[in-house]
């Protein structure tokens, strides 16, 4: 069975992006001719591997050691060979990292969001983008990132569980 029908059926799915919140996503990904994603939450890496069938790298980072052995499992499942699992907290990884991405998906702690963006926009190539998941569902940890985002090119969108996308052109 393949790993993402297989992560489809698990208990857990909670932790996992909305299907309707990862087709608009991959959508996104193949109109801009994304080749790299950085991804900050990993969790189970089901939106990890799902990116990568659609690109040439993702680099992803968890925080949760539990979190990231499952992701680790579920990679090598997938079989992918462009994933590249990071193991620590994103605001720290975040300083080691020197490479730009054509996408960055913020899908971890709502309450840093604005901290992961700050660390993550000069890491955005240009005509690149962010996107946030959550961002209806969870809006209420979302003030200052919403404050924060009115000096950028965004689309605020009632997709899935809510996504914000931030262009940089």
């Amino acid at each position: 069975m393949d790993i993402i029908k297989k992560l489809e059926k698990d208990e857990g799915r909670r932790y996992f992006i909305n299907k309707e919140s990862i087709e608009f996503i991959v959508k996104l990904m193949k109109l801009n001719k994304v080749e790299t994603v950085l991804e900050l939450g990993t969790a189970k890496a089901y939106s990890t591997i799902i990116l990568a069938r659609n690109c040439q790298f993702v680099t992803s980072i968890e925080k949760y050691e539990e979190q990231f052995k499952e992701a680790e499992k579920n990679v090598k499942e997938s079989e992918l060979k462009n994933i590249k699992l990071i193991h620590g907290d994103a605001l720290e990884v975040l300083n080691d990292i020197n490479e730009k991405f054509d996408f960055i998906f913020i899908d971890a702690e709502m309450k840093q969001y604005l901290d992961y963006f700050k660390k993550c926009w000069d890491k955005v190539k240009e005509q690149g983008f962010v996107i946030f998941d959550n961002t209806v569902s969870h809006r209420k940890h979302l003030t200052e990132l919403i404050e924060y985002l009115k000096n950028y090119e965004i689309m605020d969108l009632d997709i899935g569980k809510g996504l914000i996308v931030v262009y940089k052109r």
